[in-house]
């Protein structure tokens, strides 16, 4: 048996399905093929089976996944969530005109709050959690940062009665994201997909 078929029995065994992910198109016939963009968007049309009616993006920065995922799936309602406040400007810039997408200008986590914020000068290495001297070693563009407060709230409070399944949920918070699981177990369980930075 091959290599790679005994990694995915092993997977399928603990319960997780791994595809593989094509990045070009092979032939769609489809006008926008040549888009760097569209092509990037491409490693999401694994997930076109499942039909998405809400995807909920946690920690949309500037809306690059969000804006991929439109090309999937059209005419899903996207909640896309985003506590920095010039950064949230350019996704409601990046979005605009998009009637089924709704921008909530905070993040996630465990309760309703107003902390700081470590904004980094690369937006999307900022975090509610201190950095840590390895990615400062690794990503010297990326170390200096000021504080900046936002709002935090509950995924299951802000959500809870809102979903459409199939829901899918992505979440990139740079180290947050245990919190966002806490404040929104109800929203994840009707997951069907999970998209997760760990």
């Amino acid at each position: 048996m091959a290599f790679s078929r005994l990694i995915k029995k092993a997977f399928l065994t603990a319960g997780f399905n791994i595809s593989r992910v094509q990045l070009k198109d092979k032939g769609q016939g489809n006008k926008e093929a040549g888009d760097s963009y569209f092509q990037d968007s491409l490693r999401f049309l694994w997930l076109k089976s499942f039909g998405f009616k809400t995807i909920i993006d946690v920690g949309a920065n500037e809306g690059q996944f969000t804006g991929k995922i439109l090309y999937v799936f059209p005419e899903a309602e996207v909640h896309c969530f985003e506590p920095l406040f010039g950064v949230f400007q350019d996704l409601k810039n990046s979005l605009k005109g998009k009637e089924n997408i709704f921008i909530s200008p905070c993040g996630m986590g465990t309760a309703t709050a107003d902390p700081e914020i470590f904004r980094n000068e690369y937006y999307p290495s900022s975090s509610l959690l201190e950095m840590l001297d390895l990615h400062k070693s690794n990503f010297d563009t990326a170390v200096k940062v000021v504080n900046e407060r936002i709002l935090i709230r509950k995924l299951d409070e802000v959500l809870l009665n809102k979903i459409k399944r199939p829901l899918l949920v992505k979440i990139d918070v740079q180290g947050y994201e245990m919190h966002v699981i806490n404040g929104g177990h109800k929203i994840i369980e009707q997951a069907d997909v999970v998209i997760i930075e760990t």
